[in-house]
């Protein structure tokens, strides 16, 4: 966003660049004491800087709508991630086909399988949260925001995951109306 930000103040700082010259130079600032031309660039400038200001705003509005978005997204990864609908069980299951992955769809990109061998007769995995990694994927296992359903390779993803039988269903309510595909055993 601090991008989107700075490339709104460097345009509306254009404008003063814009009058460096002309009508800002004279020292009547009465019409009677300005020339035709003087008159024409003066309007130009003000018309380019009425152009400059409109398309920062629209910029600053851009980059609203694309925070909004993505607090939307976040709150909802939080809910759905609260819910703790992990695979932990019996054995030491963090070698299994996309185990890693599951656990992070379920707990976040900063979830890591645990295992105790003191736990029970084969020992005991369990996911644990820990805080998600900046940069890192923020959806594993086919799931992700918008209709996933039919993208090459998710439904992949979902099965190895959740298992064979498994299923991608997307609710175009979900995510504040975002819309979002869980991976459903």
């Amino acid at each position: 966003m601090s991008s989107i930000l700075s490339r709104a103040l460097v345009l509306l700082a254009l404008p003063t660049s814009l009058l460096a010259h002309g009508a800002a130079d004279m020292d009547c600032p009465l019409p009677s004491c300005v020339s035709g031309d003087e008159m024409e660039d003066a309007g130009l400038s003000m018309l380019q800087r009425r152009a400059v200001a409109t398309a920062a705003a629209q910029i600053l509005d851009e980059a609203a709508v694309d925070a909004v978005r993505a607090a939307k997204m976040e709150r909802f990864l939080a809910e759905l991630h609260a819910q703790g609908q992990c695979d932990d069980g019996p054995g030491d299951r963090r070698a299994a086909s996309c185990a890693v992955e599951n656990c992070k769809r379920c707990l976040g990109s900063g979830a890591v399988l645990m295992y105790d061998p003191k736990n029970g007769d084969e020992g005991f995995t369990s996911c644990k949260y820990q805080l998600p990694i900046k940069g890192a994927p923020s959806t594993y296992c086919g799931e992700g925001f918008g209709d996933n359903t039919k993208k090459a390779g998710k439904v992949e993803d979902c099965q190895c995951c959740r298992g064979e039988t498994a299923v991608l269903d997307y609710d175009s309510s979900a995510a504040d109306g975002i819309g979002y595909t869980y991976c459903k055993p």
